[in-house]
């Protein structure tokens, strides 16, 4: 299962202070947000949401995945 990490941000062309920010829009908390920056964050768990930012770290992430094996 993919996992989204920090760097599918930045690899989006996105910057993560700017992510930070635009959780809260998501419905998304700052415990949240910690987790995902210590962790990541299965793409299952945020694949419902309609935003352009999070389909593009979406996609990079599975470009990461597949690039890596």
């Amino acid at each position: 299962m993919t996992r989204i990490m920090t760097d599918d941000i930045v690899k989006a062309g996105y910057c993560i202070t700017g992510a930070r920010r635009h959780f809260p829009q998501l419905g998304l908390s700052r415990e949240d947000f910690k987790r995902f920056v210590r962790e990541g964050v299965l793409v299952s768990e945020v694949e419902h949401i309609e935003d352009l930012l999070v389909r593009n770290v979406i996609a990079a992430a599975k470009r990461r995945e597949t690039a890596n094996g």
